[in-house]
């Protein structure tokens, strides 16, 4: 999900925005109700009436486990790093992996090559 820059999200999950700036209280609430104090229009609303149904009765969705290392890798990242994905094939969860990589941080201005190898998690 995309924020705007302005926008803070609260360990409750709710949001925060100093909309008059820092010298004035903080607006707390929903997405839609502090994307509304700001005058941005919402995201949410863009999606209503869209259903996306899943059909798991023909894709066998599996566990994996996917494994991430690094051509250089810093002190820390030398074991490299692993994730748990639902994917239906080894391909899938590799591309799952590797969006929840890039979402972590541990994509962003890397030199060199990162690896993705997907084992099926029994």
């Amino acid at each position: 999900m995309l924020l705007d820059p302005r926008i803070g999200n609260l360990n409750n999950g709710q949001f925060y925005v100093f909309a008059e700036g820092y010298s004035n209280p903080v607006f707390t609430g929903t997405l839609d109700e502090v994307e509304a104090r700001l005058g941005v229009g919402s995201r949410s609303t863009a999606t209503v009436g869209v259903s996306v149904e899943l059909d798991t009765q023909s894709a066998q969705f599996k566990s994996w486990r996917v494994h991430m290392t690094l051509q250089h890798p810093a002190w820390d990242e030398i074991e490299g790093f692993w994730y748990t994905v639902l994917a239906t094939n080894k391909a899938r969860a590799k591309v799952s992996a590797r969006k929840l990589a890039r979402d972590d941080g541990h994509l962003h201005s890397r030199t060199g090559k990162v690896t993705f190898n997907a084992y099926m998690a029994d």
